[in-house]
């Protein structure tokens, strides 16, 4: 569901809602889901599908993409991820009364995709995730900076109501 993409363009699994096993479509490793009906602000929030979730179905309010030989997954997800991002997407939808939309049409005829030679297009993705990865390092460390600075300000409020700042 839209739900499951995060704002991070990753898939988060940990509120999955069940529907009967029917003859349908399946995801598979490396499909690309795109958003595509939502609130205006969080239509085309992409990720692309892991091994882990391969063989889970997926909302009408997705799109899947499958792309072709040559065509990078990883690299066609991150791009319409950043244009989500960038706040390209909210201006392509069309507005409902209560959500908008992209219609597959449209993110096929008049979504910008950049698409560089398939060896550029992996060394691009490894590059990002590389950078991803180093960002997500200093996330990880500035809450832990936050965290001790949290128990900092609080034994020096200790210490001062205590009067232990101004005791000769």
């Amino acid at each position: 569901r839209p739900m499951n993409i995060g704002r991070d363009g990753v898939i988060d699994l940990t509120v999955v809602k069940s529907v009967p096993q029917r003859q349908g479509v399946a995801l598979g490793k490396g499909d690309v889901l795109f958003n595509n009906t939502n609130s205006p602000e969080l239509v085309g929030k992409t990720a692309v599908i892991g091994e882990d979730q391969a063989g889970f179905a997926f909302s009408n309010h997705m799109t899947r993409i499958r792309t072709c030989s040559g065509v990078s997954s990883i690299f066609v997800a991150r791009q319409l991820h950043f244009l989500w991002a960038a706040g390209y997407m909210k201006h392509r939808c069309t507005n409902h009364v209560n959500q908008a939309s992209i219609s597959s049409k449209s993110l096929a005829n008049t979504v910008p995709l950049l698409l560089p030679p398939e060896r550029e297009q992996l060394r691009i993705v490894e590059k990002l995730e590389e950078l991803l990865d180093d960002l997500d390092l200093g996330v990880a460390e500035l809450k832990t900076a936050q965290e001790k600075l949290a128990r900092y300000r609080q034994s020096l409020l200790k210490a001062a109501v205590e009067g232990a700042l101004t005791a000769d």
